[in-house]
């Protein structure tokens, strides 16, 4: 809506009353003129579907998007980003205050979009040993899924949570995570979700305040940063967890990213997700604090026991199995030598006789 309010300002158009011819030209000069000015093709297809979402809403035909977006400049892969170090990332949670250093390592521990920090509800998070299990977009049967933060995360979210408790604020499962900020004396006030927006600016103060982010001067405003504000983190959560050694299929589940035909027939557990995810952990955890370094030495230690656990119930079902193929094998040689194989159907392991094909008369004398 930003986007089709600027457009409307930039160019003098009221949509609402414009032909597609119109919007197509006066659409073509905007791209144009942000690609003149340096903005990337990201924020010129952001103008451009919304106003492509516009027009299908209200029924505006006549516009050729496709031609529109072949003004725009090229999009470029980002393989020469850099990523935060674990010291840039400590320094900027040493500047933080409370919310922005749990935003922060939700964000890194469990690699999830910036976008979706608004969508968390205090619901969301369960409680699973010493991390966090979150689901993510748990609003959208189809966006949702599953995903954990590591102890240190935990610990972060629980303190910025208690210190809005203690200045009264009443929680309920609905409440948002992160909020946005408020008068302490009417902490039950007007409680919004912070926006994505602001979540943004607030990495980016306390990154510029610890001097691991340089501030871009106002004639290259649209110059791109080495590494990305806030997609550096999500980028740092799927290099941990394929160095962990997690499967691909589970890296995949717990970044959110479809998974295609397998998400049909494969059936991860919560379990699953979690042994896997354990063995992350320790690239995730930025703090050197012994304490928490002793969280993740005694969660690697449980991992290894949930991995043999998994093995010993996988060896007994095995076993379980194989024996009642016995069973069946030794029941139906018995009642073959007893002269009931033929015609005769055995239900599961135990079950009873039923007679097909012959009548009572056939076994009278």
């Amino acid at each position: 809506m930003n986007n089709v309010r600027r457009f409307q300002g930039e160019t003098g158009l009221d949509l609402s009353h414009a032909t597609g011819n119109e919007i197509q030209s006066k659409l073509i000069e905007v791209v144009i003129g942000m690609k003149k000015s340096g903005k990337s093709n990201s924020a010129q297809n952001l103008m451009v579907s919304a106003v492509q979402k516009w027009c299908e809403v209200f029924d505006i035909e006549g516009v050729k998007f496709k031609k529109v977006r072949g003004y725009m400049s090229e999009a470029l892969a980002n393989h020469n980003d850099v990523p935060y170090t674990m010291d840039q990332l400590e320094s900027i949670m040493d500047a933080a205050d409370l919310r922005t250093r749990a935003i922060i390592l939700t964000m890194l521990s469990s690699g999830m979009r910036v976008g979706a920090i608004p969508t968390l509800r205090v619901g969301d998070l369960m409680p699973v040993e010493n991390l966090y299990q979150v689901r993510v977009y748990s609003f959208s049967q189809k966006e949702a899924y599953t995903t954990f933060v590591t102890p240190e995360a935990r610990r972060a979210i629980d303190s910025y949570i208690e210190s809005r408790k203690s200045i009264g604020e009443i929680m309920t499962q609905d409440s948002p995570v992160f909020r946005l900020e408020f008068d302490s004396k009417s902490p039950n006030k007007k409680v919004e979700p912070m926006s994505r927006t602001a979540a943004m600016k607030a990495v980016e103060k306390y990154a510029i305040i610890s001097g691991t982010r340089s501030k871009n001067k106002k004639e290259n405003k649209h110059l791109r940063h080495t590494t990305p504000l806030t997609h550096s983190f999500r980028k740092l959560a799927n290099s941990a967890f394929v160095k962990a050694g997690i499967k691909p299929i589970i890296v995949e589940t717990l970044l959110g990213h479809s998974t295609g035909l397998q998400a049909n027939y494969l059936r991860l557990t919560d379990l699953d997700l979690l042994a896997e995810y354990i063995k992350a952990v320790p690239l995730l955890t930025v703090s050197k604090e012994s304490s928490l370094q002793s969280e993740v030495a005694e969660l690697q230690t449980k991992v290894a026991d949930i991995e043999m656990l998994k093995q010993i119930v996988a060896r007994q079902a095995r076993q379980i199995e194989e024996r009642d193929r016995t069973i069946e094998r030794i029941v139906d040689e018995r009642l073959a030598a007893a002269g009931f194989g033929k015609g005769e159907k055995l239900k599961g392991s135990f079950g009873k006789l039923e007679p097909t094909g012959e009548s009572d008369e056939d076994f009278k004398d």
